[in-house]
């Protein structure tokens, strides 16, 4: 089986210390050992009175990271540069609103990057390819569909919650990735609305500028909950690890969707956060 670490990054807004609670508790709960868990803390986080404390006690490996580009979205690029790459074969990078009922172990790969593509076309392949020119990069990525409607994307414009890294490519994507988002964030004017995605664009960027293929996740690793409505009520699906957003009551519990078979994975989730 892949040996992974599971890292992510809690900031000093509320919602990140319920979250990491919710994320903590489900992913201990599935058998991943607290030694393969790094939380990257943001001195917005240290300086939350009992968050920190909070962390260690289950723990899990602590580091210091400071905020990078935008300070929120792109914090996620400098997590690779902590991470003792050398005690797994890949490396989880996860967003805070995570929520497990299995590890990633089964479908993380030594050799393959892997990830969901997006939920929805943000930004739209013309977009994609105005920032390819920017970066000063030349060619395509093959064309998939997003994970939520008919709308075409690149294979590697990704959902950023979960991105699984070999972690023998993870120094070449790391610095790749990074410098892709400084050209972004500096040129950001021409994305509009879509400059909060620099971190999935400029990931996107860096898989073409290093030759690397993306191998879709199953929508069932990455489910986005706050789009249920999106899939039929008889839709047959069985999340593994749910994308929660805004949807939890605290660090309690997460908000069913009205969706009654994909709430049956909310319920699960929510047996294992009492």
């Amino acid at each position: 089986m892949t040996r992974l670490l599971y890292s992510f990054i809690v900031d000093g807004a509320p919602k990140f210390e319920q979250q990491a609670r919710i994320f903590l508790k489900s992913l201990l709960a599935t058998g991943v050992p607290a030694g393969s868990i790094h939380a990257h803390v943001t001195p917005a986080a240290r300086a939350r009175d009992g968050l920190v404390t909070m962390l260690a006690a289950y723990g899990i490996v602590l580091h210091d990271l400071q905020p990078f580009l935008d300070g929120t979205y792109c914090n996620k690029l400098v997590q690779l540069s902590a991470l003792p790459l050398d005690r797994a074969d890949c490396i989880a990078l996860c967003d805070t609103d995570l929520a497990f009922l299995e590890s990633l172990e089964t479908v993380a790969s030594s050799t393959t990057v892997r990830a969901k593509p997006v939920d929805l076309p943000n930004p739209p392949i013309a977009l994609l390819e105005q920032a390819r020119d920017v970066c000063g990069l030349h060619g395509m990525q093959p064309i998939v569909s997003t994970s939520c409607d008919a709308a075409s994307t690149w294979a590697s414009n990704c959902n950023g919650g979960l991105y699984l890294l070999p972690s023998i490519l993870a120094p070449a994507i790391a610095a790749a990735w990074r410098r892709h988002a400084e050209t972004l964030y500096n040129e950001r004017a021409f994305l509009g609305g879509y400059s909060h995605n620099i971190d999935q664009i400029s990931f996107a960027m860096a898989m073409l500028d290093l030759g690397l293929d993306v191998d879709a996740l199953p929508i069932e690793d990455n489910f986005p909950l706050h789009l249920a409505d999106r899939f039929p009520p008889d839709k047959d699906i069985a999340p593994r690890v749910l994308h929660f957003h805004w949807l939890h009551d605290g660090d309690t519990a997460l908000r069913r969707t009205g969706h009654a078979i994909l709430d049956r994975s909310v319920d699960a989730v929510n047996a294992r956060l009492r």
